[in-house]
């Protein structure tokens, strides 16, 4: 648990999440910049990835070698949506042998800025970021032309706007799944604990950050009654997401959206929900 006792106040009111406990679900390594931007407004966070990432990589590499080889020689695109398909990826480079020399003009693309800046680290310098951070973004603006090659290397969830919008594209695009997420049992009672519990009259108001349709659903398993959705604000990150929650929330529970999955626009979606939480 993350607490705010050494956040910065201002000496002329109160941070604007001062009264809010806020449980941040995103898998264990993206909650953290976020996580401190929370503290910083004042809130007492509580770190609970409501899914765990298990990889689908085979030991030996050779599915994933095989893919490489293809763009490899067909000077085609390897898009890794997420950080997480980013870290997975390296990971692999690394671990399995013959992997990293298939780089050589193969081209990288992403969605955020957090995966590019993992892959600038690891040494891949030419990234392609779409100018908004959604799949249907890169989908439109990727400088790939019919008959180029797309590999999107990513989560066994994929979401079906980035492969769509490529095809209607006449770009022919293969998938393959590096991890898949799964639920995190002790994670989630944990939540339905902070749900269920009564409420502390220093921090009424109560937060949940969700990320991902598949944290949301892994969510929806494990917390049933209405009563304890209701026990919080909810706030998604992203279209699908907010579209997920929109479908199991119980009316009439509250819940917001991040414009984008920058720290900022998460925070200030946060401050918003706690403003309509406290009407």
């Amino acid at each position: 648990m993350i607490m705010n006792q050494h956040a910065h106040r201002n000496q002329s009111a109160s941070p604007p999440l001062a009264r809010c406990l806020v449980a941040v679900t995103r898998p264990a390594g993206r909650a953290d910049a976020i996580a401190e931007l929370l503290v910083e407004a004042g809130a007492r966070v509580l770190v609970v990835p409501a899914i765990e990432l298990e990889s689908l990589i085979d030991p030996r590499g050779r599915e994933f070698e095989r893919e490489l080889e293809l763009l490899h020689v067909s000077q085609g695109w390897l898009i890794l949506p997420s950080p997480s398909a980013v870290e997975f990826f390296l990971s692999a480079t690394v671990r399995i042998s013959g992997l990293h020399g298939l780089m050589a003009g193969i081209r990288f693309a992403t969605i955020g800025r957090a995966g590019a800046e993992l892959l600038h680290e690891a040494g891949f310098k030419h990234v392609f970021l779409p100018p908004h951070p959604l799949g249907e973004s890169l989908a439109a603006k990727l400088p790939a032309v019919a008959g180029q090659p797309v590999l999107v290397a990513g989560s066994a969830i994929s979401r079906e706007e980035l492969g769509a919008g490529l095809r209607a594209r006449g770009i022919a695009v293969r998938h393959l799944s590096l991890y898949r997420p799964v639920p995190s049992p002790a994670n989630l009672v944990r939540l339905a604990d902070m749900l269920a519990a009564p409420i502390d009259p220093r921090l009424p108001l109560r937060l949940v950050l969700v990320s991902s349709p598949s944290a949301v659903d892994a969510i929806a398993e494990a917390i049933e009654p209405p009563q304890d959705w209701l026990a919080a604000g909810w706030l998604a990150i992203g279209p699908t997401t907010m579209d997920r929650l929109r479908r199991l929330l119980p009316p009439p529970a509250l819940a917001a959206e991040a414009a984008n999955p920058a720290p900022d626009a998460i925070l200030e979606a946060a401050v918003q929900l706690a403003e309509r939480l406290s009407r």
